[in-house]
């Protein structure tokens, strides 16, 4: 993806929306759709998954506003949004999602890492 077309992301007419959890049927050897969310838009970077806790941590767009979107990894279900903002400083330019080892998220965006203290705003772990 070009340097342009990751600027126009939050464009309401570019931003792509849409992720699926696959699981491995054994009985048929083949995959199955889980879940699917047409809502959640993931659209540059690499979701993360928390086993620990069972959430899927997502860096995307909502309403023209940079989110990080927790769910959980089960059944799909939002369990938080944490809204980051318009600018573009908190896009993630195609880079991953990272936990660090206390829980917080940290991630590479176009105004250099952030790294979300969530402090009491953090989801339990399970």
């Amino acid at each position: 993806m070009t340097m342009d077309v990751q600027l126009k992301m939050k464009d309401p007419v570019r931003t792509p929306y849409g992720i699926q959890k696959f699981q491995w049927d054994r009985e048929k050897g083949q995959l199955k759709v889980a879940w699917t969310r047409d809502d959640i838009s993931s659209p540059n970077s690499v979701p993360i998954v928390a086993m620990e806790n069972r959430q899927l941590h997502v860096v995307g767009l909502k309403g023209g506003l940079w989110v990080m979107e927790t769910m959980d990894w089960d059944t799909g279900e939002t369990r938080a949004v944490y809204t980051l903002g318009p600018s573009e400083r908190y896009n993630p330019i195609m880079l991953g999602l990272q936990m660090l080892p206390n829980g917080d998220p940290i991630f590479a965006t176009f105004g250099g890492v952030i790294h979300l203290r969530l402090g009491e705003n953090a989801i339990p772990r399970l």
